[in-house]
Protein backbone atom coordinates (compact mmCIF):
# COMPACT_ATOMS: atom_id res chain seq x y z
CA UNK A 1 0.00 0.00 0.00
CA UNK A 2 1.38 3.73 -0.97
CA UNK A 3 1.85 6.48 1.32
CA UNK A 4 -0.78 7.74 -0.11
CA UNK A 5 -3.02 5.36 0.47
CA UNK A 6 -2.19 5.10 4.11
CA UNK A 7 -2.42 9.03 4.98
CA UNK A 8 -6.34 8.77 3.39
CA UNK A 9 -6.93 5.66 5.28
CA UNK A 10 -5.87 7.46 8.36
CA UNK A 11 -7.73 10.41 7.71
CA UNK A 12 -11.14 8.68 6.64
CA UNK A 13 -10.92 6.76 9.88
CA UNK A 14 -10.85 10.00 12.45
CA UNK A 15 -13.57 11.47 10.33
CA UNK A 16 -15.15 8.82 11.05
CA UNK A 17 -15.86 7.99 7.34
CA UNK A 18 -14.02 4.27 7.65
CA UNK A 19 -14.28 1.76 10.46
CA UNK A 20 -10.92 0.54 12.08
CA UNK A 21 -10.78 -2.47 10.59
CA UNK A 22 -8.50 -2.96 7.64
CA UNK A 23 -10.48 -4.01 4.89
CA UNK A 24 -10.06 -7.46 3.57
CA UNK A 25 -7.90 -7.89 0.24
CA UNK A 26 -8.52 -11.28 -2.00
CA UNK A 27 -5.88 -13.44 -2.18
CA UNK A 28 -3.91 -12.88 -5.31
CA UNK A 29 -4.24 -15.28 -7.96
CA UNK A 30 -3.03 -18.53 -7.94
CA UNK A 31 -0.53 -19.37 -11.04
CA UNK A 32 -1.92 -20.96 -13.77
CA UNK A 33 -0.25 -24.80 -14.46
CA UNK A 34 2.29 -24.97 -16.70
CA UNK A 35 1.40 -26.78 -19.66
CA UNK A 36 4.19 -28.99 -21.26
CA UNK A 37 4.38 -29.68 -25.08
CA UNK A 38 6.05 -33.03 -25.99
CA UNK A 39 9.23 -32.74 -27.85
CA UNK A 40 8.10 -34.87 -30.82
CA UNK A 41 5.07 -35.05 -32.34
CA UNK A 42 2.57 -37.99 -32.44
CA UNK A 43 1.04 -37.29 -36.14
CA UNK A 44 4.08 -35.35 -37.75
CA UNK A 45 3.21 -33.73 -41.03
CA UNK A 46 5.30 -34.16 -44.24
CA UNK A 47 7.32 -31.22 -45.19
CA UNK A 48 5.28 -30.76 -48.23
CA UNK A 49 1.90 -30.97 -48.28
CA UNK A 50 -0.09 -32.76 -51.20
CA UNK A 51 -0.76 -30.04 -54.06
CA UNK A 52 -4.18 -30.53 -55.85
CA UNK A 53 -3.87 -31.99 -59.32
CA UNK A 54 -5.47 -29.20 -60.69
CA UNK A 55 -3.08 -26.29 -58.72
CA UNK A 56 -0.02 -28.01 -59.84
CA UNK A 57 -1.25 -28.03 -63.39
CA UNK A 58 -1.53 -24.07 -63.05
CA UNK A 59 2.06 -23.94 -61.66
CA UNK A 60 3.27 -25.78 -64.22
CA UNK A 61 1.07 -23.62 -66.71
CA UNK A 62 2.78 -20.53 -65.17
CA UNK A 63 6.32 -22.05 -64.88
CA UNK A 64 6.36 -22.79 -68.71
CA UNK A 65 4.98 -18.81 -69.19
CA UNK A 66 8.09 -17.30 -67.19
CA UNK A 67 10.08 -19.57 -68.85
CA UNK A 68 8.99 -18.46 -71.95
CA UNK A 69 9.23 -14.79 -70.79
CA UNK A 70 13.10 -15.27 -69.55
CA UNK A 71 13.88 -16.92 -72.96
CA UNK A 72 12.72 -13.83 -74.99
CA UNK A 73 14.26 -11.42 -72.35
CA UNK A 74 17.49 -12.93 -72.53
CA UNK A 75 16.92 -13.05 -76.61
CA UNK A 76 16.29 -9.63 -76.52
CA UNK A 77 19.49 -8.86 -74.25
CA UNK A 78 22.18 -11.15 -76.39
CA UNK A 79 21.30 -8.80 -79.71
CA UNK A 80 21.54 -5.54 -77.97
CA UNK A 81 24.91 -6.73 -76.64
CA UNK A 82 25.59 -7.76 -80.21
CA UNK A 83 23.92 -4.23 -81.43
CA UNK A 84 26.05 -2.29 -78.89
CA UNK A 85 29.09 -3.96 -79.79
CA UNK A 86 28.74 -3.47 -83.78
CA UNK A 87 27.82 0.38 -82.75
CA UNK A 88 31.44 0.70 -81.03
CA UNK A 89 32.89 -0.13 -84.05
CA UNK A 90 32.60 -4.30 -83.87
CA UNK A 91 35.01 -4.38 -80.56
CA UNK A 92 33.81 -3.32 -77.61
CA UNK A 93 35.63 -3.97 -74.18
CA UNK A 94 34.09 -6.09 -71.23
CA UNK A 95 33.29 -3.27 -68.89
CA UNK A 96 31.43 -1.17 -71.39
CA UNK A 97 29.85 -4.34 -71.86
CA UNK A 98 28.94 -5.15 -68.73
CA UNK A 99 27.31 -1.84 -67.72
CA UNK A 100 25.29 -1.12 -71.01
CA UNK A 101 24.00 -4.77 -70.06
CA UNK A 102 23.04 -3.80 -66.36
CA UNK A 103 21.50 -0.53 -67.35
CA UNK A 104 19.80 -1.42 -70.28
CA UNK A 105 18.52 -4.96 -69.71
CA UNK A 106 18.87 -5.17 -65.63
CA UNK A 107 20.98 -8.40 -66.22
CA UNK A 108 23.97 -8.72 -62.97
CA UNK A 109 26.86 -9.90 -63.19
CA UNK A 110 26.42 -13.36 -62.97
CA UNK A 111 23.94 -13.75 -65.57
CA UNK A 112 25.93 -11.30 -68.18
CA UNK A 113 29.18 -13.74 -67.53
CA UNK A 114 26.33 -17.01 -68.44
CA UNK A 115 25.25 -14.84 -71.77
CA UNK A 116 28.74 -13.92 -72.76
CA UNK A 117 30.30 -17.92 -72.58
CA UNK A 118 26.81 -18.42 -74.78
CA UNK A 119 27.88 -16.13 -77.38
CA UNK A 120 31.72 -17.27 -77.28
CA UNK A 121 30.66 -21.11 -77.49
CA UNK A 122 28.06 -20.36 -80.40
CA UNK A 123 30.49 -18.31 -82.35
CA UNK A 124 28.65 -14.99 -82.13
CA UNK A 125 31.66 -13.18 -80.41
CA UNK A 126 35.23 -13.29 -80.13
CA UNK A 127 37.00 -12.53 -76.85
CA UNK A 128 40.32 -11.85 -76.84
CA UNK A 129 41.69 -12.31 -72.82
CA UNK A 130 44.68 -9.87 -73.15
CA UNK A 131 42.88 -6.94 -74.44
CA UNK A 132 39.95 -8.05 -72.26
CA UNK A 133 37.55 -6.78 -75.75
CA UNK A 134 34.90 -8.96 -77.56
CA UNK A 135 34.39 -8.93 -81.38
CA UNK A 136 31.45 -9.70 -83.37
CA UNK A 137 31.84 -12.50 -85.71
CA UNK A 138 30.22 -12.75 -89.17
CA UNK A 139 27.76 -15.39 -87.84
CA UNK A 140 26.80 -12.85 -84.77
CA UNK A 141 26.19 -10.17 -87.87
CA UNK A 142 23.80 -13.00 -89.30
CA UNK A 143 21.98 -14.05 -85.87
CA UNK A 144 21.61 -10.43 -85.08
CA UNK A 145 19.81 -9.83 -88.37
CA UNK A 146 17.31 -12.51 -87.30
Amino acid sequence: MGFRQKIKGKIKRLIGLESEEKPVTAAPPAPSPRIETPLVQENPTPNEAPVPVQKAEESEKKEAVDADKVAKHLKRTRKGILKFIEKNGGTCGLAEMHDHSEKRFFVGHRKFSELMEGMVDEGLISYSWDTQEATITATGKEWMKQ
